[in-house]
Parts: C-alpha cells; sequence; structure tokens
C-alpha cells in the first residue's frame, strides 16, 4: 500500500505540491496523470526518498522509503524519467552493479533481461540503445529485486505499440499476483486501458481520485474529465 498525506513540497516561493493525499492499494494499477508541472515528480521523488516533504508523509507500508532496511529494492522497485544509465556501461554490467549493491543474485539478472527482452542486447553498451530499449533497461532495474511495490515514473515514453502493449501485460500480471502499482504519466489515454484507479495532479494539487468511472463521473469520457479536472481554476 502506498500512501500520500497531506504531501506539500515549497521550493523557496514555489510550491510544487501543496495538501496531496490519496493512496495506490494493493492489487491495483493506480494512475497518476497530470500535465507536465503538476506535481507527479515531486510526489514520486518525495516517495521514493529523494526529496524531503516540506510538510506531509509519503509512505509504503507504512514506512518511510529510508526506513526501509538495507535492501529496498526488495520492497519498491522504481523507474525515474531522468535517471539514465552510464551510456559506456554494459546492459548487463548497469544491472549486475545494482544488483551487487542490493544482494541480488546475477541468475535474477539474467531472468530480468529476457523478461524485458534485452538478452539479445545485454553485451551491447547503453548508448548504443534506443530510447525504448532504455526504458526497458529500467524497468528491469525496477524489477531485479522481485518487488511488492513498482513506483514508475512515465515508464512508456520511447515505447513503439508493441512495447506499450508490452508493459501493460507486465503490469496486469504483476498486480495479478497482489503488487501494488503507481504509474504516472501525462498521457491520459496511455493508462486507460491498465489502470483501475486513477489520481488526477493539477497545479499541484489532487483534482481528483478514484476508480475510472468514479473519476469520468458524469463526462461524456475519461478523456473529458481529465481535461475538466487539469483546466479548471480552483
Amino acid at each position: 500500500m502506498i500512501e500520500i498525506s497531506r504531501l506539500t513540497k515549497r521550493y523557496s516561493t514555489k510550491v510544487a505540491v501543496a495538501d496531496v493525499t490519496f493512496t495506490a492499494p494493493p492489487g491495483a494499477v493506480t494512475g497518476l496523470i497530470g500535465p507536465n508541472g503538476s506535481g507527479k515528480s515531486t510526489t514520486i521523488r518525495a516517495l521514493l526518498g529523494l526529496t524531503r516533504p516540506t510538510h506531509g508523509t509519503a509512505t509504503v507500508d507504512g514506512c518511510q522509503y529510508g526506513d526501509l532496511g538495507p535492501y529496498p529494492l526488495r520492497r519498491v522497485g522504481a523507474l525515474l524519467d531522468n535517471a539514465a544509465p552510464v551510456p559506456e556501461r554494459r546492459g548487463v554490467d548497469h544491472l549486475r552493479w545494482i544488483a551487487q549493491t542490493n544482494g541480488i543474485s546475477r541468475r535474477r539478472v539474467d531472468e530480468v533481461l529476457e523478461q524485458v527482452d534485452l538478452t539479445g542486447a545485454a553485451r551491447s553498451r547503453v548508448k548504443q540503445y534506443s530510447l525504448g530499449m532504455k526504458q526497458r533497461l529500467g524497468i528491469a532495474a525496477a524489477l531485479l529485486g522481485d518487488p511488492d511495490v513498482l513506483v514508475l515514473d512515465e515508464p512508456m515514453n520511447g515505447l513503439d505499440p508493441e512495447g506499450i502493449r508490452w508493459i501493460r501485460e507486465l503490469l496486469r500480471r504483476r498486480t495479478a499476483e497482489g503488487a501494488t502499482v503507481l504509474v504516472s504519466s501525462h498521457f491520459m489515454t496511455e493508462l486507460e486501458s491498465v489502470a483501475e484507479r486513477v489520481v488526477v495532479l493539477a497545479r499541484g494539487q489532487v483534482r481528483a481520485e478514484g476508480t475510472i468511472t468514479e473519476v469520468a463521473g458524469g463526462f461524456e469520457s475519461l478523456e473529458a474529465a481529465y481535461f475538466h479536472h487539469t483546466t479548471v481554476s480552483v
């Protein structure tokens, strides 16, 4: 279970998020959606212990990320949109380095490379990877510890239609096994067919939260509800 409670983050005079509260339950994909600059990445960074909140909390199973123990990757797997591996490093070595620092076996590295269909490119240098291949490598890193919680920031960026279909199937499998999945995107249509719940952010505030049916409400579609919630001033 992911719980965000009254999360506020200020940078000098700028408020990135203000009193953000929502939950992402196990066994479901929760989509964190909103336009660029809405506060999605700030919320995720606070959850992963990369940003200290000005006020409020962001926890996984009641714990802050820093309290998850010496091997947090076994509890929470994460993909950050701006986290790039070293270009000169081979893909397999990037994953082996992460695995070693989290007490994970090399055999698991081979397993996740196969899961994300990168076995054939594992010994190529990352600088030779396409954007979609880099996304798959990042997802492989998130899966290394076989965690019960996945936090993926814009995971569909750079993926072709086949890649988008692949990641949707992956997320469905993980939630069927009881995992908690939080996925951010500024493209609502990317998540509509996979997310059971959505949280709509705009200008650093939660504008709507609930199942897709609940958020769509009286609008003719979820897309119409999304544009209403993200463009109307509060």
